[in-house]
């Protein structure tokens, strides 16, 4: 009788102790269902900053290279517009002095604007790269191509930039010198 009372102590307190496991099992998995809602918020909440960050970069870069595509463009049409009006008031048979000092501006105008078109085109691969060229490395999706063309597309926006400055010094100059 002793050993029948002594086994139902015994299994009394290991049903306890059971429950007590059961219900400290709830608690953990209740904190873990919690935890990974706080996780997934924090993840959404990066994901929403990283989007923001990525659609300012692209506006940045698409304002960039229209005002590129602008500023050349616009250039080329001012000299060119300019020439015409200076070729039709002149009387001599020949090009005018100012035409022939114009002529290299212009060149640097043009190859300002066709660079600032190649970063157009380059900056459309380098997304497309991007989007279907890409591999997982370490856990991060990455394109080589994507990255080179991005590169590309930055150094022709870089180099139109200089076209346009060395283009303006240039005409600023022939008008120094065409002037009487």
């Amino acid at each position: 009788m002793r050993a029948d009372r002594a086994f139902e102590i015994f299994r009394t307190r290991l049903q306890q102790d059971v429950e007590t496991h059961k219900h400290n099992l709830a608690g953990v998995a209740e904190w873990w269902k919690e935890d990974a809602q706080r996780e997934r918020r924090a993840w959404e909440h990066r994901l929403h900053i990283d989007e923001a960050m990525f659609r300012a970069i692209m506006d940045f870069a698409v304002v960039s290279i229209r005002s590129l595509t602008l500023i050349n463009g616009g250039a080329v049409v001012a000299i060119l517009a300019f020439l015409g009006s200076v070729w039709r008031s002149s009387d001599r048979g020949g090009p005018p002095s100012i035409a022939v000092l114009l002529a290299e501006p212009l060149g640097w105008f043009i190859a300002g604007l066709a660079l600032a078109v190649a970063s157009a085109m380059t900056s459309y691969l380098s997304q497309v790269a991007f989007l279907e060229l890409r591999t997982e490395k370490d856990g991060r999706r990455q394109s080589t191509a994507g990255d080179v063309l991005r590169g590309m597309a930055i150094g022709a926006a870089c180099f139109s930039l200089v076209c346009f400055c060395v283009g303006s010094y240039q005409a600023v100059q022939a008008f120094i010198v065409a002037a009487p």
